[in-house]
């Protein structure tokens, strides 16, 4: 029984009210009041979007039960926190996990929450956390949130629960307000990286150098996913654009942000060879970079990093504040960045033994999904973001 008594009506919380979607329906009924959230929102990005997580539900999420949490200020959608609920057999009681939704293949699982109601929010959404932790035979999997927010800190704050960090990923950051003149640093960088001469060379040998940070998504994805078979092998290739459902997932959810002109597939062409792609997509201010490859037989050109420049450059003359590279401290990402975003994964449980048990049983369900969520066949394309049936 949870005897923690209710959160107190505060100055952050009156006016808010929490309730929880578990209903398909319901939920896409929710895509315009969510995107307008995302867009009026200052750095969000598109791992928050409805196209990214109901692509992801809608291709591999439905063996799980929704449970959405949203937040309201009157008529107003103030907040939007996907999990799903997910159970495990292995036990003659059932053990459920409640897990930060879409982010198997995405890097950011923070809530989206609207300017002058973060506070707020998050109180009520820790408090909802806290007593599903607090039921028995139930783990909370809170994944892929700024160590330096609100939510994480909220989280951290929590005493009559167990909170185990489980992971923490960094992600390099270009903060392109961090200098005093952002153009002159770029170019200073690509001068010490030699980048201006392997430009020439690439050139020289392979054709006219083009760059372009806005091609289609689908047929890049198919060229970049040949790219890390070619450079790594069937067994090292990264399993993201290798598996037919993941594939089919990415593919999904970044031609609908593709249609919304979000998605950005950038390449580096010379003549006719394409020497590098990078995934990546922008909401507001915020351009986050998600997958990258090139062709090896441009490897010696260092294409990834005349990519990778280039792209910093175009960002700069739209106006986004930041260029995020996304998970992992490469040197390809970390040689342009000036800050490193932490992200962090929390599991909370009840105390004692009990507790214990249910964070093993959460590894086991977490190492099951790892191993199997991706993999199959994908489902039938079909286009439901936006659907109100």
């Amino acid at each position: 029984m949870n005897d923690r008594p209710p959160t107190k009506p505060t100055n952050d919380t009156v006016g808010l009210v929490l309730s929880v979607i578990d209903d398909p329906g319901e939920l896409h009924a929710l895509v315009p009041a969510w995107r307008a959230l995302l867009l009026a929102t200052p750095g969000s990005c598109a791992y928050q979007s409805p196209e990214w997580v109901l692509g992801w539900y809608d291709e591999v999420g439905q063996r799980d039960r929704l449970h959405v949490v949203v937040i309201h200020r009157a008529a107003e959608l103030v907040g939007v926190a996907p999990f799903v609920i997910a159970r495990l057999r292995l036990v003659p009681r059932p053990v459920e996990v409640v897990i930060t939704a879409a982010t198997e293949p995405g890097d950011y699982g923070d809530p989206l929450l609207a300017p002058g109601f973060i506070d707020g929010s998050v109180a009520l959404l820790v408090d909802h956390l806290h007593d599903l932790a607090r039921s028995p035979g139930r783990a909370v999997a809170v994944r892929r949130i700024d160590e330096e927010g609100s939510f994480h800190r909220r989280l951290r704050e929590l005493d009559d629960v167990d909170v185990v960090e489980t992971s923490a990923i960094a992600s390099p950051v270009t903060r392109f307000d961090a200098w005093d003149d952002p153009a002159d640093e770029i170019e200073r960088r690509a001068a010490k990286l030699k980048l201006p001469k392997n430009l020439r060379k690439l050139g020289r040998d392979l054709g006219e150098v083009s760059i372009e940070t806005s091609t289609a998504v689908a047929p890049g994805l198919e060229r970049m996913a040949a790219m890390h078979l070619a450079r790594f092998g069937a067994d090292d290739a990264p399993n993201l654009l290798q598996r037919p459902r993941s594939m089919a997932l990415v593919r999904n959810s970044l031609e609908a942000l593709d249609a919304t002109g979000e998605a950005r597939m950038c390449r580096l062409s010379a003549g006719d060879t394409v020497a590098a792609l990078e995934l990546g997509h922008n909401i507001g201010s915020r351009w986050v970079g998600q997958a990258a490859g090139f062709d090896p037989v441009a490897g010696k050109y260092r294409p990834g990093y005349l990519l990778v420049h280039g792209i910093l450059l175009e960002a700069m003359r739209e106006g986004a504040a930041e260029y995020d590279h996304g998970q992992g401290v490469q040197e390809y990402k970390t040689v342009w960045s000036n800050e490193l975003r932490t992200l962090r994964s929390v599991v909370l449980t009840r105390k004692g033994v009990l507790g214990s048990t249910e964070r093993f049983m959460q590894r086991c369900l977490a190492s099951r999904r790892a191993h199997s969520l991706l993999a199959g066949e994908p489902r039938p394309p079909r286009s439901t973001v936006g659907r109100t049936e």
